[in-house]
């Protein structure tokens, strides 16, 4: 038998970030946009002595004599696709991720090239972010010191049919130094970043001392860590082979970050940031860089210890890898597998809860304990429909709103007593009927307030029920009860960062802004990645107790962590221009405009104020800013 034809040789693999997404939009407009980027990848390729392998489906793979040329092949493509897509609407851009690596593969006559080199490329590439380089250890040792930008060093990362970690460094395309250190990469930023978040929320802190009487001051990140271990659970990495898989992982993860905030030893951090910053971290100017490692999440949220896994999903079969680390150390506390049939999914997470409190040395109460132990459902299939529709959740859109409707009404279907699927879908409902997404608006909110009671008579102990009960009784006029269930819910869940979130909004709406400042701040360290949310609902308290100087810096500080959210600048302008301070009025109008044109003041006629009088203060505001406003409603 002939010896096969093995070189060294530097791989680049590159593929379509959501390129199903994209051609279920528009096929041909995708077509056509993926054969015009495979242009600019062939002629780079070709001007650096690279040879183009295979161009299957979305994907380009290429072969360099050097590393060196492999990497700047790579940084130049994608300067050349960020500059095409600029002025492209964000759903129709198309962005690669792209992977690097240096290895032994086997060539074969017609060309094409097998083996471990390749496979660690396309590995790499699958772990970058949309318009991101990774590159493994070995190519990185030898473009160090030749290269004009920086690299941060992500960790030894597990990749998929790789029996040892890769060595992994992420390429920085924004001229930073990076960090490629032996700790990974970005703890000193994170831990700057983290450090700044506690700044900014001890400044608040300190500024609203005056505003409120409590004996109970708001939790600052430093005290909420010092007092209890802190914890943040990162979502499951999906190795089933299967994007669309993700949601199980994240499912699997969030239920997780669920049983441990119901141990009030512990302080969890919500998995909206924990999530949201195994992705993205925010910079300095108010945008967000890649987040690469979980150092950097953890000096980020202010933790210490975080817990991070993978999940490969097959039929009835799911495995589980998953590991507590001690940000502070680096070193794994505790790690575990689980090979295990789909039934015995609730019996793993519940495993997993428990082990994580016995390695951080926290006390159980019967009480935790039982709540731990009592699970949503037993059907498996009602169980993954909740979870798809969950995900969904989050992502407010008309169409997935809908489509969220649909999963959780079948979870429902196939377990009648689901209560979570009951809650889930009351927040659902509470979204079309706020977004005007349904042509009956009253029966929309009827239902939505049904689904809360009919998921508070099943399960009265799950602190999301009270909360979209609480949303339920403000709509609907019943103050007292709105706060009440409000504060049932951080009761049940001190660690229900959602839950401090609504009970903010809902004290402010209710006529107790002072206690919704208080609230709000006391909630904020609990989902960091969210505080922008927490400033613009704080921004509305100080509003409304007069302190203008308050709301405003609340709210700059929101536009500042989330540019694009373009309810802080609506409210900012209705501010500014009830102070008569007309050109930041129409400057911050200007801002809503840019962000969405189709822009209009007409659901702020509905927030739910007490005092009806406020929100017609808010809208006058916002028309004196220039915004527009649809025809008054009839009087009533």
């Amino acid at each position: 038998m002939a010896e096969a034809n093995r070189k060294l040789a530097a791989i680049l693999s590159a593929d379509v970030a959501g390129y199903s997404r994209l051609m279920g939009a528009d096929e041909e407009a995708t077509v056509a946009a993926l054969n015009a980027c495979r242009n600019i990848f062939k002629d780079e390729i070709k001007r650096r002595q690279g040879r183009v392998v295979d161009t299957a489906g979305d994907s380009v793979l290429a072969e360099f004599p050097s590393v060196v040329e492999a990497v700047r092949t790579a940084v130049q493509v994608q300067q050349a696709l960020a500059q095409r897509n600029e002025g492209l609407p964000e759903d129709r851009r198309m962005e690669f991720r792209i992977g690097v690596n240096l290895g032994d593969v086997i060539e074969q006559d017609d060309g094409t090239i097998y083996g471990d080199g390749v496979n660690i490329a396309a590995r790499l590439e699958n772990l970058a972010t949309p318009g991101g380089i990774n590159i493994s250890g070995t190519a990185f040792d030898q473009v160090r010191g030749k290269l004009d930008f920086g690299f941060d060093f992500l960790g030894e990362q597990e990749v998929k049919n790789i029996d040892q970690p890769v060595r992994a460094y992420r390429v920085l395309l924004d001229g930073s130094a990076g960090n490629v250190a032996g700790k990974p990469a970005s703890e000193g930023f994170g831990r700057k970043i983290g450090i700044a978040a506690a700044a900014i929320l001890v400044v608040l802190v300190v500024a609203g001392v005056a505003v409120w009487k409590t004996t109970e001051p708001p939790l600052t990140p430093s005290e909420t860590v010092a007092e209890r271990p802190s914890i943040a659970v990162l979502p499951f990495r999906n190795l089933s082979g299967d994007p669309e898989q993700r949601y199980f992982g994240e499912g699997l993860a969030e239920d997780i970050v669920t049983d441990l905030s119901k141990v009030t030893g512990l302080l969890v951090i919500s998995s909206n940031s924990s999530f949201g910053l195994s992705a993205k971290l925010p910079t300095s100017d108010g945008g967000f860089r890649d987040l690469v490692s979980t150092t950097a999440i953890a000096g980020t949220l202010n933790v210490r210890y975080i817990l991070q896994g993978s999940v490969r999903r097959a039929e009835n079969l799911v495995r589980l890898n998953v590991r507590l680390l001690d940000s502070t150390t680096g070193r794994n506390i505790w790690s575990e597998r689980y090979d295990r049939d789909m039934t015995d999914i609730f019996a793993v997470q519940d495993e997993i809860t428990r082990e994580i409190v016995a390695a951080l040395k926290v006390t159980f109460t019967d009480l935790e304990d039982a709540r731990v132990a009592k699970r949503y459902t037993s059907d498996i299939a009602a169980y993954d429909y909740y979870l798809r529709g969950r995900r969904l959740q989050s992502d407010v859109t008309r169409e997935v709103n809908r489509e969220a409707r649909r999963l959780l009404e079948k979870a429902i279907e196939l377990d009648p007593s689901f209560a979570a699927a009951y809650a889930e879908l009351s927040l659902v409902l509470w979204e079309s009927w706020y977004f005007s997404w349904t042509d009956d608006a009253e029966a929309v909110k009827q239902r939505a307030g049904d689904m809360a009671m009919k998921a508070a008579s099943l399960d009265d102990g799950l602190p999301e029920v009270h909360t979209y009960l609480s949303w339920t009784y403000l709509w609907n006029g019943a103050y007292e009860k709105a706060v009440a269930h409000g504060r049932r819910a951080i009761e049940i869940n001190p660690n229900y960062a959602n839950g401090y979130l609504y009970l903010s909004h809902v004290l402010t709406y209710s006529g107790e802004p002072e206690e919704g400042v208080r609230v709000g701040l006391r909630g904020m360290p609990l989902d960091p990645y969210s505080a922008y949310h927490f400033l613009y609902h704080i921004a509305d308290s100080y509003w409304l107790i007069g302190d203008y100087d308050k709301a405003i810096t609340s709210l700059n500080e929101a536009i500042r962590q989330r540019p694009n959210f373009v309810l802080s600048h609506a409210w900012l302008a209705a501010i500014y221009a009830e102070l008569d301070r007309l050109d930041e009025a129409r400057a911050a109008a200007a801002e809503v405009m840019r962000i969405n044109p189709d822009f209009t003041a007409g659901i702020w006629r509905n927030l739910g104020y007490k005092d009806r009088s406020i929100a017609r203060r808010v809208v006058d505001g916002m028309r004196k800013a220039g915004l527009r406003v649809p025809d008054e409603p009839e009087a009533s």
